[in-house]
């Protein structure tokens, strides 16, 4: 069975029916155990009733969230049909997916829905096949296959990493984690040679359930994947405290996400423990890098407007002046109406110099900053 997927900021999204009622857009999340959905407003108008009341801990690793069991929602992609689906339902929308993708995201495809098939990404023509389990075998020379291990209907990878100034490389337990916008995040605590590397800016380095995550962005110099050798990976080091860990063990080192993901064609099945692997075109391109060190996401009813939610520290927008908070009016002479997430992450990736001019309304005050983009994880010449 075939759906098509829209590949915004690094997000898979599709459109989903549920009980043959709403038409909602969901994320297809390898990393997540289980089907969410976001807004509890949709689980009144299904008239959904309560069977469980859970506390599950956030992606910080703290904070508490409160989510409710229902049972009994049929979910439908595209002519695929899974009828009498478990799924929680959010006290409140801890994801804020409408702010990293400008689109209405209304839940979560997880692992309790995606394990009962063989499921094949093809990120390069948006496209998930769903594959009946009993029938599937897979004859395609060009696949490589490797073992994963299968934990609360997650995916995970056994992997080698190399990073900055290690000669010997740390064998990892990586999530495949396809509803992660970032290439790789490691744990800093959950193994005592994952160190954080000599040039890393500490800040905010990404969303998650449950708020923001607090860490280091810098960088890997290699990860085997498979057999396949990527190297110069942007990586988020989360720090988390380690009695929490203790409470909270989730047995992994960290996870590979889309921009890693997105390089191949690939096909996890759940019911074997294997992974398929075929690189794509997008395989031997460099990572993109933000290097204007903004943060930015969608606001807005309408989601058509953007604000500056995090300013990295001595970034080329710090030093242009630019704070969190900033409304932005233009980037580059276009007005906010003609962009979208996915150009503006695009615009702030361009080339290492290209010069960026961003105007923006702070408070009632309208201001101009002038910068060019830098790759601030980039070794120094000591030349």
């Amino acid at each position: 069975m075939v759906v098509p997927f829209d590949y915004i900021n690094n997000f898979l999204i599709v459109e989903v029916r549920l009980d043959n009622f709403l038409r909602m857009k969901f994320l297809v999340d390898t990393g997540a155990q289980h089907t969410l959905i976001t807004d509890k407003r949709i689980a009144f108008l299904l008239g959904l009733e309560y069977v469980r009341e859970f506390r599950i801990v956030g992606a910080d690793m703290k904070r508490e969230l409160i989510a409710r069991l229902a049972n009994g929602v049929n979910i439908e992609l595209g002519d695929l049909l899974v009828e009498n689906l478990p799924v929680l339902v959010l006290d409140e929308d801890y994801y804020l997916f409408d702010e990293l993708t400008g689109e209405e995201i209304h839940g979560i495809i997880g692992g309790d829905f995606l394990r009962r098939f063989v499921v094949e990404i093809n990120y390069f023509r948006e496209k998930l096949i769903f594959h009946n389990p009993t029938y599937f075998k897979k004859k395609n020379p060009k696949y490589e296959i490797h073992p994963i291990v299968i934990e609360s209907h997650k995916p995970y990878i056994n992997s080698d990493l190399f990073l900055q100034n290690m000669d010997a490389p740390i064998n990892s337990k990586l999530l495949l984690d396809s509803g992660a916008g970032v290439a790789l995040l490691l744990d800093i605590e959950s193994n005592n040679k994952i160190k954080i590397p000599e040039i890393a800016i500490p800040g905010n380095i990404g969303g998650g359930l449950g708020g923001d995550l607090i860490g280091y962005l810098g960088m890997t110099d290699k990860l085997n994947f498979g057999s396949y050798d990527l190297q110069n990976i942007p990586t988020n080091f989360q720090q988390i405290e380690s009695d929490t860990i203790e409470v909270n063990d989730n047995n992994r080192d960290g996870l590979v996400g889309n921009q890693i993901l997105d390089r191949f064609n690939l096909i996890i099945d759940y019911h074997r423990d294997k992974l398929y692997l075929q690189p794509n075109r997008r395989f031997k391109k460099g990572f993109r890098i933000n290097k204007s060190g903004l943060s930015i996401i969608a606001s807005g009813d309408n989601l058509n407007k953007y604000i500056v939610q995090d300013v990295l520290n001595k970034s080329p927008a710090a030093v242009a002046g630019m704070l969190a908070g900033d409304k932005i009016l233009s980037i580059n002479r276009i007005p906010y109406y003609f962009l979208s997430m996915k150009r503006i992450n695009r615009i702030l990736s361009r080339k290492e110099g290209r010069r960026l001019n961003i105007r923006v309304k702070r408070k009632d005050k309208k201001m101009n900053f002038n910068f060019q983009l830098q790759n601030l994880f980039q070794k120094k010449s000591t030349k």
